[in-house]
């Protein structure tokens, strides 16, 4: 009888002689006997016809790599024309024996065997069974070999260990540094709890170490998965089966199974402990005085809590920064995962520039968790990657796809979420659902302040000491993080939920009819810890940055707040909560500050039938307001300005009095109104207090400078500036603005270089600084820019315009911005489009109510002379007029294609 044709062409690709090929081929449970052209499963005959075996034959010679579709075509029905069909029919036979890993498809080519094999002579069908531990290949084993007729040596056991490790595991993505340093603790410790939250990806590290281990232990690694047990008194049992031991009977099942096990080395991996954690946690115990050589790894969302346990905390993949390339953040676990898996489902999906922002902003949203991200991924399909984003507020509906294979608490991550939150006690589950209030994360004291309960309020009793230890057993179980304090790592921690567990919580709380209550604590709390804050940095307790930094990690829950606030008409703690938030923003976030003030403002003239408010608390909400729109609307900050000061003169505030003077004198300086200016400087003098602390004495000389900017006195403006530096730095704050402020008072004297030598010389010192890219930087590039233009230096000067755009675009400044861009672009002999930017300025001034200051004047009065110059048309008035009507009508998202585009290598003629 002639050797079958799959057989006759694995022998020949593998040089052997048809009649004697390896007799036969291991790969994990699975068996093939290549001259009986048979394949076992865990020992018993599996159900494949010829031609699927056939076909596994022809893989399994080529293992590792491609065999094309025609390829095997020709092999496996040689001679024949034959549908694809059928290829398609054999290879879904073979998955249901082998699973879906084992033989992967190459999308629109072909198919690879990807399970690593072993070899050795056939074995007597009839012969005695293979014993516990005995093919596993530790040091002490003989590994067998393709002609070898060595049998490994047996041990005194009755069974046979079974690794119950997946033949094939999934690519382990973005936790090779995680996969090392928990095998270095398992190979140095006896007991190893690798701890995280759900959906975190224990499973797979856990399974992805066991395999690495294989070889490591001298009877094997063997799996376990505990959640399926209801119980858990039946966890012996369960170990005892899964080792392929009898069951431990009598009165002491546990002693006898650490018996059993007491002899041997192994690595015992005990998955989904959490539900059983006293069951396992007594296992581990008695392992460890009775067993010595055997190692257990624990994959749990709560510690043990046992001598000798370490614990491996396994936290969310690395997430890259939010402006991340797309090269830069594919090399981020998170974005490599969801890569991966939309790949899986559509190969045409690739991260690239176009799309890298979504993508980073997803896995942020997701807080690098392994299967929300592979939740979302199987959602790509459906939504797109943009709409899938934005529906990630309601991702506890959404993210429902899970793989079918996957435990029931896995498939969503509303149920993942569910199981963890069931094995909470109930107090727990009260802290775990307050705590949803916080955006971002809470101090220890914030915590119990807001979760506490009172003798009032009508909800279950709740004291300070339970939400300790509820915070603790929530840190335990991974459901919430601790994050380091605003004091580094000798600060004491924060407490942050995840963002899916926060939503999970929401609901929880909204269910308990809790939301309205905790939210009017969190509410009345944060106005008592800001009005406190303010209290420290104006009485100089705490200087300016200290005080910041203090402050930043709560601005969010600030934020928060002052929405209740708005939306409970409750003005005393809005206004008393938006001038703190306020000052510690600007500069920083801008756009956010903008936002609150654009909110907050009506509040501050409310109706007379309104309960009235403390002059004071007025005053001083209406001064910041004031501070908030004096570079870009002067015109506005001035009324507030004025409002300000009445309502301090009417509550006998002197100190907000003082404050509103320097806003009224810095709009009169900007205005270039000279008389009432000093008037006001003269009045803000008579009532300062030089027993105030250097911040609220800081915070009143800005406008100082003005009477010698106005005068254009060098000597005097330059010796304020340096007595205002030391004021900034006595209170803790950066003396970068009024270093700035040199330049165009050196501009003024005709000290060109110099100028420029000063503002080139903070650009310097401020590259990686904290403060690069905010309003400190962006006023030293107005300045710079400026100087530049003034010694007709056009190169640096455009440079210094490119970069100085972004600014103008977050600050509110793209007036002053196209000042200056019209100058350069009448130096550049670009008239029409030095007339169009004069034109928008002029325009966007008017409507902010904001003149120009005189050396702005003398700029632009400059950059249009110099374009009518270079107009050749005879009635240059009339063009210039023109072009200056069409700059009014400029949006902003014209201008610096605009303002930036070549300029011509010759005079332009007119347009």
């Amino acid at each position: 009888m002639s050797a079958p044709n799959g057989i006759r062409c694995m022998a020949k690709l593998l040089s052997f002689p048809a009649h004697a090929p390896p007799s036969r081929l291991r790969f994990g449970r699975f068996e093939l006997q290549i001259s009986e052209q048979r394949l076992l499963v865990d020992g018993e005959p599996a159900p494949l016809r010829a031609r699927a075996l056939e076909l596994l034959i022809v893989l399994v010679q080529r293992a590792g790599h491609l065999v094309t579709r025609q390829e095997l075509l020709d092999l496996v029905w040689p001679g024949l024309v034959v549908e694809e069909n059928n290829l398609s029919v054999q290879i879904n036979a073979l998955r249901k024996v082998l699973g879906s890993e084992i033989v992967a498809t190459i999308p629109g080519r072909g198919y690879r065997f990807t399970a690593p094999l072993e070899s050795g002579p056939a074995q007597a069908n009839d012969g005695p069974p293979p014993t516990l531990f005995a093919p596993l290949g530790g040091p002490h084993a003989k590994r067998q070999v393709w002609g070898s007729s060595q049998a490994p040596t047996p041990l005194s056991l009755v069974s046979k260990l079974k690794t119950n490790l997946p033949v094939l595991l999934p690519p382990l993505i973005g936790r090779s540094v995680e996969l090392s340093g928990l095998a270095a603790l398992v190979d140095r410790r006896p007991l190893v709890t690798l701890l995280g939250a759900g959906g975190m990806g224990k499973t797979r590290l856990a399974q992805a170490l066991l395999h690495q281990r294989l070889a490591h232990y001298e009877h094997g690694v063997c799996f376990i998965d505990l959640a399926v047990l209801a119980r858990g008194d039946a966890v012996v049992s369960a170990v005892a089966a899964a080792l392929g031991l009898p069951q431990p009977g009598g009165s002491a099942p546990l002693a006898t199974l650490v018996n059993a096990l007491a002899p041997l080395e192994l690595l015992i991996g005990l998955d989904n402990a959490e539900h059983v954690v006293d069951a396992v946690a007594e296992l581990a115990s008695a392992l460890l005085l009775g067993a010595p050589r055997a190692r257990l790894l624990v994959t749990s969302q709560a510690p043990l809590k046992v001598g000798e346990e370490s614990l491996y905390r396994l936290e969310p993949l690395a997430l890259p920064p939010a402006d991340a390339g797309a090269e830069a953040a594919l090399l981020f676990g998170a974005v490599a995962l969801f890569a991966q898996r939309a790949q899986a489902l559509d190969r045409r999906f690739e991260v690239g520039a176009a799309n890298v922002a979504q993508v980073v902003t997803l896995c942020r949203l997701l807080d690098g968790a392994p299967l929300a991200i592979e939740l979302a991924a199987a959602r790509l399909p459906q939504l797109g990657l943009e709409q899938l984003v934005s529906a990630l507020h309601q991702r506890l509906s959404l993210l429902t796809q899970g793989r079918r294979d996957a435990p029931l608490r896995q498939q969503t991550l509303r149920a993942t979420l569910e199981w963890s939150h069931g094995l909470l006690s109930p107090t727990e589950q009260t802290v775990f659902r307050r705590l949803s209030v916080f955006v971002g994360s809470a101090s220890l004291a914030l915590a119990q302040e807001v979760l506490a309960d009172d003798a009032s309020g009508g909800l279950a009793q709740l004291d300070p000491w339970a939400v300790l230890d509820a915070l603790g057993a929530l840190v335990d179980r991974s459901l919430v993080d601790l994050v380091e304090g605003p004091g580094g790592p000798d600060d004491l921690p924060r407490y942050r939920q995840l963002n899916s567990a926060r939503l999970f919580a929401g609901e929880q709380l909204l269910a308990a009819d809790e939301s309205a209550a905790l939210a009017r604590r969190h509410a009345q709390a944060l106005r008592t810890l800001l009005e406190q804050g303010r209290t420290e940095l104006y009485a100089g307790r705490l200087l300016f940055q200290a005080w910041q930094t203090e402050l930043d990690p709560d601005v969010d829950n600030g934020l928060a707040a002052l929405q209740w606030a708005l939306a409970h008409d409750d003005r005393a703690c809005a206004l008393s909560i938006a001038p703190v938030l306020s000052r510690n923003m600007t500069g920083r976030r801008h756009a956010e500050c903008k936002s609150l003030w654009e909110q907050v403002e009506p509040l501050l003239g409310a109706p007379a039938s309104e309960p009235p408010l403390p002059p004071a608390l007025l005053a001083r909400a209406v001064r910041e307001c004031a501070r908030v729109w004096s570079n870009t609307q002067v015109g506005r900050a001035q009324a507030l300005g004025r409002q300000a000061y009445e309502l301090a003169v009417a509550a006998g505030d002197t100190q907000t009095r003082y404050l509103a003077l320097e806003q009224l004198a810095w709009a009169a300086g900007a205005s270039n109104e000279i008389d009432s200016y000093r008037g006001l400087i003269e009045e803000l003098l008579g009532v300062e207090d030089r027993g105030w602390s250097s911040f609220v004495q800081a915070e009143g000389s800005w406008a100082r400078l003005w009477e010698f900017m106005l005068t254009d006195d060098l000597p005097g403006g330059l010796a304020e500036l340096q007595r205002h530096a030391c004021l900034l730095r006595a209170a803790g704050m950066s003396d970068e603005p009024q270093q700035a402020n040199a330049i165009p008072m050196l501009v003024a004297a005709g000290r060109f270089d110099e100028a420029i030598r000063t503002g080139e010389a903070l650009i310097e010192g401020s590259a990686g600084a904290r403060n690069r890219g905010g309003q400190r930087h962006f006023h030293v590039l107005n300045h710079l820019t400026r100087a530049y233009l003034a010694k007709d230096l056009t190169a640096p000067a455009r440079a210094c315009a490119a970069e100085f755009w972004s600014a103008a675009q977050r600050y509110d400044m793209q007036a002053y911005w196209a000042d200056c861009a019209a100058l350069l672009a009448a130096l550049e002999q670009r008239p029409s489009v030095a007339l169009h930017l004069l034109g928008y300025a002029d325009a966007a001034f008017a409507a902010a109510g904001t003149p120009r200051q005189s050396a702005e004047q003398r700029l632009v009065e400059r950059a249009e002379r110099l374009a009518a110059q270079t107009l050749a048309a005879a009635s240059h008035d009339s063009e210039v007029a023109r072009f200056k009507a069409q700059g009014a009508r400029l949006q902003d998202a014209d201008l610096a294609a605009l303002a930036l585009a070549d300029a011509p290598s010759r005079p332009a003629s007119a347009q």
